[in-house]
């Protein structure tokens, strides 16, 4: 492997990133986004190799050169390249390379473009869709500007860029379509792991719970791994030694009252047939001021609503007059037969009832937070996530106490979503990749849905519980998150 060439003098880079380069200021971080090429800017552009090739090799991957530049960014009509420069500290922080599909060359009747090895175009996407595309790649965020390494001096970095993919689509109004290829990289020096406790009940295997929390803290370190903790549970079992252990060693818990004392003993009544509410309120108050006086709030009261409590805005008060302040409601999931199961003929009351709430919040917006209500209008979440949402079956998987693995824990004992088994050594990458390639183009209706990158295609679970397939959302599901997420637009626009 060729040792990476030395910094550009910065003075030459800045002789090339002239104003009629300069594609705009970012909105964020008081940087500049310049389009450049090997051509026109060619010390800028061995700058980009330098770094591309630096960010690539810390990933695990490189072209094992002195300097990543290949035949695309030379050839007579180069891809350009799109960068963020940072005029204080005169230095490139990320970067895409791009072309637009009428520069491509097509004289051999296959697009000279870096993703022609890994596709076979159709002539209708030669002829009608290639015009109106842009290409993308080799996209990289500089090394020492990388959140992992930097905190706050790369906040910004990735938004920046973004902000340059909007303001290509400005300069190149035809442009309809972005594509390119995403190489992940097995060794991609992830850090920081999370190990959800969740049931059934995880406090019926406490030990289990202990052991493994505290074996992943004894290696933790020799392997540079950093492990958070969440746990799941109903209450019941809770006592003072397992309150402090949470309080310590979990990063979230979530802790499950369905609602008002009437609510929640109709459907979560112990053996004996009575109400587990009075049992479980007290030890959840006890946790939760644990944490909050520490100044903490990382918790949060998960309820339930059915057809019994259509009016759930007031088991939201509820949970706020007993002193929780992080609180969630989720709609019942269930057999459709069951008689507390949500039906559209339900949804004009519960439309009514996030209004309510919405009004609730927007009047005393310090009362409490509604997590469904909860939008990142600025950041949110990244790319990828706001395609495929979850991540099951590839951002995380179920581990069952036999050691099977499903994409989630919904999956957990349908056979055919049986991924493998943990103490065998088996994984079925074919359903991993079935998942990685499940998003909202793929989803039946996704592509037209005005919320779909808030939603980003749905629970996978539910669509395949309640429709039989994966790729079809379910339609009460669906309708129920564009309200929850109409709500939270408008209080994020306060």
């Amino acid at each position: 492997m060729e040792p990476i060439i030395p910094p550009v003098d910065r003075s030459a880079i800045e002789s090339e990133l002239t104003d009629e380069r300069l594609l705009r200021h970012t909105n964020k971080g008081d940087n500049l986004l310049y389009v450049v090429n090997a051509h026109n800017a060619p010390n800028t552009m061995l700058e980009i190799g330098r770094l591309r090739e630096t960010a690539f090799r810390e990933a695990g991957g490189g072209t094992g050169k002195s300097y990543d530049m290949d035949e695309f960014d030379i050839m007579p009509e180069p891809c350009q390249q799109l960068i963020v420069w940072d005029p204080q500290a005169r230095e490139i922080l990320g970067g895409y390379r791009f072309i637009t599909g009428d520069k491509i060359d097509m004289s051999t009747g296959v697009p000279h473009i870096a993703t022609a090895h890994m596709f076979n175009f159709s002539d209708r996407f030669l002829k009608e869709l290639l015009p109106e595309t842009l290409e993308l790649g080799r996209s990289f965020v500089s090394v020492g500007y990388q959140s992992s390494k930097a905190g706050t001096k790369a906040l910004f970095a990735l938004d920046n860029l973004w902000d340059g993919l909007g303001a290509l689509t400005v300069v190149y109004p035809h442009i309809k379509y972005l594509f390119g290829k995403v190489t992940m990289y097995p060794a991609f020096g992830r850090e920081n792991l999370e190990v959800d406790f969740f049931g059934g009940e995880p406090l019926m295997a406490w030990d289990t719970v202990t052991a493994t929390v505290d074996y992943a803290r004894s290696i933790e370190k020799q392997h540079g791994k950093n492990f958070r903790f969440t746990i799941t549970t109903n209450g019941m079992l809770l006592d003072d030694e397992k309150i402090e252990y949470i309080n310590r060693e979990m990063s979230n818990c979530v802790l499950s009252l369905d609602g008002r004392k009437e609510i929640n003993d109709r459907i979560r009544f112990t053996p004996n047939h009575k109400g587990s509410y009075d049992i479980i309120v007290p030890k959840f108050k006890k946790l939760v001021e644990g944490r909050t006086k520490e100044g903490r709030t990382d918790y949060y009261i998960r309820g339930t609503f059915t057809k019994y409590n259509l009016d759930f805005a007031n088991d939201i008060l509820h949970f706020a007059e007993l002193g929780f302040k992080q609180l969630s409601v989720e709609p019942v999931v269930t057999d459709p037969k069951c008689p507390y199961a949500l039906t559209e003929e339900d949804l004009p009351v519960i439309y009514k009832e996030y209004d309510r709430l919405y009004e609730i919040m927007e009047k005393d917006p310090g009362k409490f937070n509604f997590f469904h209500f909860k939008i990142d209008l600025n950041q949110g979440p990244c790319a990828i996530k706001r395609l495929r949402g979850c991540g099951c079956g590839n951002e995380y998987v179920a581990i069952t106490p036999d050691g099977e693995i499903f994409p989630c824990h919904q999956f957990v004992g349908i056979d055919e979503w049986k991924m493998g088994n943990i103490f065998e050594g088996t994984v079925d990458k074919g359903i991993k990749d079935y998942f990685a390639k499940t998003h909202i183009y793929s989803k039946k209706g996704c592509d037209q849905c005005w919320a779909r990158f808030y939603c980003s295609g749905g629970c996978n679970a539910n669509s395949f519980q309640y429709e039989g397939d994966v790729q079809i959302p379910n339609s009460l599901a669906c309708k129920l998150q564009q309200k929850r997420i109409e709500c939270g637009i408008a209080l994020g626009c306060e």
